[in-house]
């Protein structure tokens, strides 16, 4: 410590199995001026959770804490088990707790937590045990969820060596080969992870086979066994193993000290999750470190956090501490569930309010506090991202990019700057979480694809493209069988986009919560700032806050919409609507847009109705059918969401012809339109009840959902079209419906040019 006087800043690259010896690190953090310490910097006897991303602060109050209280080393241990759906992990935790085999227990869906003591010969040690699902959703939960400091049996069984998609209940999940999880957790824990490959299910002698791992395989732990959970001698093979990786973990995790008072509060946490406790006020868990004097209570729940005790981020889930983790991520399985929920957002483009999901999953008995947990989990976990103030987008179930939908927005717009993030294994829940980060900023006016976005940044006033994929086409002769690789593209088209650029970079290297950090590469453009600053974040500015909402680009040519009432071929309003479309498309200078024109099979009508309510311009052709549509009135609906139920704005952009037989004249009018939906949506209701939720069908829910957004909007909607009204077409005519709505855009667009 001598040779660095002045020194007033570190920076932490690469710390590889060695740790900064606890006498070193007194003087280093405690006895010289405060040092700036970015990345991990592991420390004898301080836990992992606070050096891991290091901070100063966690640790002088841990430091303090000791100083005050004394401290013990804990005889817990953190046990991980991984592996496909029905594999057989739930009864191997069930006979490692001393239960019985129970073929009639559901698979975990999730994760099941449990605590117990196991003793054998000389051993007696607690294991803290975590039953992974074959879903991947919870793992962006943890920064350091997985590491080298837990024991990973890892299962597997011949009949899941293939990537088939499989009903596990009503769940539906992907099966993966031994090869892939071995690569999943060399890519999250390294090569030193204590690892058992288990197979599992052999219930007779001659099922037993040699594991399909490739050679060589890079592990310095790793060893193979088979078993059966369901026979009474089936652990006889099995616990000697554990037994001895148990001892393996012990002596690497070393000597860790724990404050005294910090083990007593979460020994009274331990208890209460016994009692089946779900949630924890933070004015409750303060109550309680006082009782044990623990003079910082956000650190010590930061730790808690960390280590996986209970789930807390401040300023979430009303600053509670989820107790009962298995029961809060409910919410986010549910959104996987095969056969109500997955085809209804499917069909939707990903897209849901907490409307559908109480119609598709929760029932009257749960509670509005809970239901509000709940969705603010799945966004805590990179499941779902919120768009608006209603609405949300599902990553998992969005749709593939549509090259129509994306020039609309980046209209083969040259990119400035082009940076590309390489992954050696790039995990779905990594794209998942960062196109959620990026999404929840740009809001409802970017396009989304399964796992990429598009937008006009309006603060920055430049265009983004950020998209992720796997690298499925490698050469073969360079395949590492114990990788994933992937990359993150980020385009930025326009001159002013140096600073977007590198705050994304920045906040992307950041946010790197699972495996080792990607290489980024600089494509085009450049980085200009300095090496040193990539790896820290600027302290008053937060990942990814630096993101503008999505816009409008300038250059962007106008999206010109169609709303109205599909008719048969021999409709001749029908034929008039063709003429009509035809005569607007041949203005160069604008977008015409319809269903029959941009749609093709399997597209999703939901989202091409919140197309229209985002438009630039609205042709509404109302009528009376289309008053009666259930289509048209949900687009009507889109239309007024999107305007964020202000009248300015969606008079702006609506262009209505409204035709002679629609009765939308005065206030009675609109009132009888919004009577007859709010009958309909009643009807339904009671025919759902009458069925039950579960018999009504994913359809129902869809049509509930439309009615409810129908009803919501229709009195207001229909009036403010009724004030815009300057003439009724008796009936419709082409040519001077051309020329009012021509009228309408080029006003708008001159008023524009002025305001600017």
């Amino acid at each position: 410590m001598t040779l660095f006087p002045q020194l007033s800043r570190l920076t932490i690259r690469h710390v590889s199995g060695e740790q900064l010896s606890w006498s070193d690190a007194k003087i280093l953090l405690l006895e010289r001026p405060r040092l700036d310490i970015y990345g991990a910097l592991p420390i004898e006897h301080v836990p992992p959770e606070l050096t891991s991303e290091f901070d100063q602060k966690a640790i002088e109050d841990w430091y303090h804490e000791i100083q005050q209280h004394g401290y013990q080393t804990p005889n817990t241990l953190k046990v991980m088990l991984l592996g496909n759906g029905r594999i057989g992990k739930t009864q191997l935790a069930r006979r490692l707790r001393g239960e019985a085999y129970d073929d009639t227990v559901p698979s975990t869906h999730g994760i099941d937590v449990h605590d117990f003591q196991w003793q054998r010969d000389d051993m007696d040690v607690q294991i803290n045990c975590w039953d992974f699902g074959g879903q991947d959703v919870y793992l962006g939960t943890h920064s350091l969820f997985i590491d080298q400091r837990a024991v990973y049996v890892l299962l597997w069984h011949p009949g899941f060596e293939n990537n088939d998609l499989v009903s596990c209940e009503q769940i539906e999940m992907r099966n993966r080969p031994l090869s892939y999880w071995l690569a999943y957790l060399k890519s999250l824990a390294g090569t030193e992870a204590n690892i058992l490959v288990c197979q599992s299910q052999c219930d007779q002698l001659e099922s037993e086979q040699t594991a399909p791992i490739p050679h060589p395989q890079p592990f310095q732990a790793l060893k193979q066994l088979a078993f059966s959970a369901k026979t009474s001698d089936g652990l006889a093979v099995f616990e000697p193993y554990f037994k001895r990786a148990l001892q393996l973990q012990s002596e690497r995790n070393g000597e860790v000290w724990l404050p005294n008072s910090w083990f007593a509060v979460e020994a009274e946490i331990q208890a209460l999750q016994q009692k089946q406790v779900k949630q924890l006020s933070y004015t409750a868990f303060v109550t309680l470190c006082a009782t044990h004097q623990v003079a910082a209570p956000e650190t010590l729940a930061g730790y808690l956090h960390q280590s996986g005790r209970v789930f807390y981020r401040r300023g979430h889930f009303d600053d509670q501490l989820i107790l009962d983790q298995a029961w809060a991520l409910q919410g986010v399985y549910l959104l996987l569930e095969r056969q109500n929920v997955l085809p209804v957002l499917k069909e939707s483009g990903g897209c849901f309010t907490r409307e559908t999901l109480k119609n598709l999953l929760w029932d009257q008995e749960i509670e509005e506090a809970d239901q509000q947990l709940f969705v603010e989990m799945m966004t805590q976990c990179g499941a779902c991202f919120k768009i608006d103030e209603q609405h949300y987008l599902a990553p998992d179930a969005l749709l593939e990019k549509s090259p129509v939908r994306f020039e609309q927005i980046w209209q083969q717009a040259a990119s400035d700057f082009h940076v590309r993030f390489e992954y050696r294994f790039l995990h779905d829940a990594t794209m998942r979480y960062l196109l959620s980060q990026i999404g929840d900023k740009a809001g409802a006016q970017a396009y989304y694809w399964r796992y990429g976005c598009c937008f006009y940044d309006s603060q920055h006033r430049v265009k983004v493209q950020f998209e992720c994929a796997l690298d499925e086409h490698w050469l073969q002769d360079e395949v590492d069988p114990f990788t994933q690789p992937g990359h993150i593209d980020i385009q930025i088209a326009g001159a002013s986009g140096q600073a977007l650029a590198e705050h994304l970079i920045e906040s992307i290297m950041e946010k790197t919560h699972l495996g080792q950090k990607p290489t980024v590469h600089w494509l085009k453009g450049s980085d200009n700032q300095k090496e040193d600053a990539m790896t820290q974040q600027d302290s008053q500015e937060k990942s990814f806050s630096a993101i503008g909402t999505a816009g409008v680009a300038p250059d962007a040519l106008p999206n010109v919409y169609f709303s109205y009432a599909w008719g048969d071929e021999t409709d001749e309003r029908q034929a008039v609507c063709d003429e009509i479309y035809q005569q607007l498309s041949e203005h160069d200078d604008l977008n015409v847009l319809r269903d029959r024109n941009v749609m093709k099979a399997g597209d999703s009508i939901e989202a091409f109705e919140r197309q229209i309510g985002r438009g630039d311009f609205i042709v509404l052709l109302v009528s009376e059918k289309s008053l009666r549509s259930i289509d048209c009135m949900h687009e009507l609906a889109m239309i007024y969401h999107c305007s964020l139920r202000q009248r300015d704005d969606f008079v702006q952009r609506v262009i209505p012809v409204v035709l002679s037989d629609a009765k939308i004249g005065g206030i009675e009018d609109c009132l009888e339109v919004a009577a007859l939906w709010a009958e309909k949506k009643k009807k339904l209701k009671k025919m759902v009840s009458q069925v039950g939720s579960e018999n009504a069908g994913t359809q129902s829910v869809k049509v509930q959902q439309k009615l409810t957004e129908i009803t919501g909007c229709c009195v207001d909607a229909l009036s403010w079209i009724s004030d815009l009204i300057t003439e009724r077409q008796p009936d419709l005519q082409a040519q001077a419906t051309v020329e009012f709505v021509l009228k309408r855009i080029r006003g708008r667009q001159t008023a524009d040019r002025t305001s600017s």
